[in-house]
């Protein structure tokens, strides 16, 4: 009998255990965006993340195996600009504001491995860093849950719900460094679905400008997503990745000059700054890699008006002295 008590209460002890563990693990699953369904070959691409869904815009997925003429290859991505993951090969990005587009954030997200329990305490953390192509900075980022999967672009054009679970009043333009953004909830709900963005509307959003001009475009690279109930899962820190063991193919990048185009979104009126007052060969293509553009330019601020191009997504690419810059271009 004493044998059969200590056996049960081994048991006991031992689901607990388990129960513990599994609670206290990150419920994201490819919180680090490193299993894949697929190299990406180009933007709008984050459903090449294993699991992970667009929920409105284009979202990218970075990762060390695209191509470098993907736009999305890792830390180099010429459209974005130059970033080494938090941890491992890869990382996603979105638009969290944008002037000329009233409201025009993007979002995405992915299914939680166990859906929260009502009345639980959660921790939440993912980190960011400013794509050094963009223009301003902003606050606001944060994530929203959910409990059913939402339809793609839910929030419609022009309207948010102002309101996230966890979010930052911070103003982020750290573009060397990730910053964590981090919080905590009493699940209110069994929510199955975490969501990534900003999902307050641009009258509740503030923004700082990197350069003196008034319009402002803020793209941030997203890694290290994690929610749990044990705050110490979520304190994730800074792991190998790529950049450890990456040839000096990268090194120009690291001190590139800026080019500056604006406003993106277009409505076809762009603006461009460039570094150098040398010949420069604008070109612009589809998403099918085609010619829809080109001109030389001998001028360092540059003017173009792509009257009658349709709406959509464009690859603006700017070649001067020997070197090509590549940059994600939306028209609306």
């Amino acid at each position: 009998m004493k044998n059969l008590i200590t056996k049960i209460f081994i048991i006991i002890i031992l689901v607990f255990a388990q129960n513990a563990i599994v609670h206290a693990q990150n419920l994201v699953p490819n919180w680090s965006f490193e299993d894949t369904v697929a190299c990406p070959i180009g933007i709008n691409r984050v459903g090449d993340a294993f699991g992970w869904i667009n929920f409105r815009g284009t979202p990218e997925y970075f990762n060390s195996c695209a191509t470098p003429l993907s736009h999305v290859s890792v830390p180099s991505n010429s459209s974005f600009g130059y970033q080494c993951p938090a941890n491992g090969n890869a990382y996603c990005g979105l638009i969290a504001y944008a002037t000329g587009l009233p409201n025009w954030h993007e979002f995405f997200g992915i299914q939680l491995s166990n859906p929260l329990i009502s009345g639980q305490k959660y921790y939440v953390s993912f980190k960011v860093s400013l794509s050094d192509q963009s223009l301003c900075g902003c606050n606001k980022l944060g994530v929203l849950f959910s409990s059913v999967k939402l339809p793609l672009d839910t929030f419609g054009t022009t309207t948010l719900i102002n309101f996230a679970h966890i979010y930052t009043n911070q103003i982020i333009i750290d573009t060397i460094s990730w910053t964590t953004i981090h919080g905590s909830f009493v699940a209110d709900s069994n929510y199955k679905y975490i969501i990534i963005g900003n999902f307050f509307d641009d009258s509740s959003t503030d923004t700082i400008r990197l350069y003196p001009i008034t319009l402002c475009s803020s793209y941030y690279f997203i890694d290290d997503v994690c929610v749990s109930i044990d705050s110490l899962t979520c304190e994730i820190p800074k792991g190998h990745n790529v950049c450890d063991t990456t040839v000096s193919i990268f090194e120009t990048n690291l001190n590139k000059e800026t080019y500056i185009i604006y406003p993106n979104p277009s409505n076809g009126k762009i603006l461009i700054e460039l570094p150098y007052i040398n010949e420069a060969t604008i070109s612009i293509y589809n998403l099918l890699g085609q010619l829809k553009w080109v001109k030389i330019f001998l001028d360092k601020t540059i003017a173009i008006d792509l009257f009658g191009f349709k709406s959509g997504i464009y690859i603006i690419q700017i070649t001067q002295n020997n070197q090509i810059f590549n940059k994600k271009l939306i028209i609306n």
